[in-house]
């Protein structure tokens, strides 16, 4: 990982089973340094255990065991240290809510979803079917943590409310019953509005923080129609395995990407400027190059292949 020179100690104020404690801890901080350097490809130097032992009065930790664990990667060089975010870099308030996000990443009281980071450096270089689905998946969910409304939405907002309230309030002998009543609130969750919308308006909120991003791909301003043309490709892809794609439409992916981020920062405590820093220094657009279109793809799978080539690619 590109946090060298790190150590991350977790305590804990009662007795845990090694097992169990390990595999989900492992897991949260490997998520924690992926999400700080965007790479999945991470990796530890040492993992140890450690057991508090009284000596002369002072409780000192003591090593009790040395942990191994066996990847499902190849070790790449660690990324530059500048261009990743730094452990030192976040207050410790922000960094407790960022861990706090990931460790409770599959509960619905704090969604949590990054699943498009690329596995290693050499996968930056194109956009993938699987990449443009986690996109999208983590749209819909910071969407959903923002509380994201479509322009106007008031009187729609307004009317969801009441028919909540009045299904709430007319329940007689447990009728509409709880089970019942999840369907219809279900289906008002879905009238917000056309998916491109609600990311437009999710855009505009963290455009700001984002525009070294936007400048970095030569992007003016993101539009509503480019958002609609992602979310075709995805669709396309969904339903029919085929779609027409072009470098314009990967760059736009990577704004998005870049909008997540920021959502996600910004629901941690980071200021705009915090995160546009963060963005600056190459986070998402690290040596961006011209890429030779007769340079040869590493193979993959299908949800792998590429999709669509940005004209410069992070590093």
């Amino acid at each position: 990982m590109a946090n060298t020179g790190t150590k991350l100690r977790l305590a804990f104020d009662q007795p845990q089973k090694i097992e169990s404690t390990l595999i989900k801890r492992y897991a949260d901080i490997s998520a924690l340094v992926q999400f700080m350097t965007f790479r999945k490809n991470v990796w530890f130097g040492s993992i140890k255990l450690l057991k508090n032992e009284s000596l002369d009065g002072e409780t000192i930790p003591v090593t009790v065991a040395n942990c191994y664990w066996k990847d499902e990667f190849q070790h790449e060089p660690v990324r530059d240290n500048v261009r990743r975010i730094r452990f030192d870099s976040l207050g410790a308030e922000v960094l407790a809510k960022l861990y706090n996000l990931i460790e409770k990443r599959n509960s619905k009281d704090e969604p949590f979803s990054v699943g498009f980071i690329p596995q290693s450096s050499k996968d930056t270089c194109c956009v993938s079917r699987q990449q443009l689905k986690d996109v999208c998946t983590a749209l819909e969910v910071e969407k959903s943590a923002q509380d994201i409304e479509p322009a106007n939405s008031g009187p729609l907002k307004e009317l969801k409310q009441s028919i909540k309230k009045l299904i709430k309030e007319s329940r007689v002998e447990n009728f509409p019953s709880q089970t019942g009543s999840t369907p219809i609130n279900g289906n008002i969750s879905h009238w917000n509005g056309p998916a491109a919308e609600l990311d437009y308006s999710l855009y505009k909120q963290r455009e700001d923080s984002i525009k070294p991003l936007l400048k970095d791909l030569g992007i003016e301003q993101l539009t509503e129609d480019d958002i609609q043309g992602v979310i075709r490709m995805r669709n396309d892809f969904a339903h029919t395995g085929t779609t027409s794609s072009n470098d314009l439409t990967a760059e736009k992916v990577i704004v998005l990407m870049g909008i997540i981020y920021s959502s996600i920062l910004s629901r941690c405590g980071c200021s705009d400027e915090e995160i546009s820093g963060f963005i600056e220094i190459g986070l998402l657009t690290t040596q961006l190059t011209i890429r030779d279109p007769r340079q040869k793809l590493e193979p993959h799978d299908s949800e792998r292949s590429p999709v669509c080539t940005p004209r410069r690619s992070a590093r």
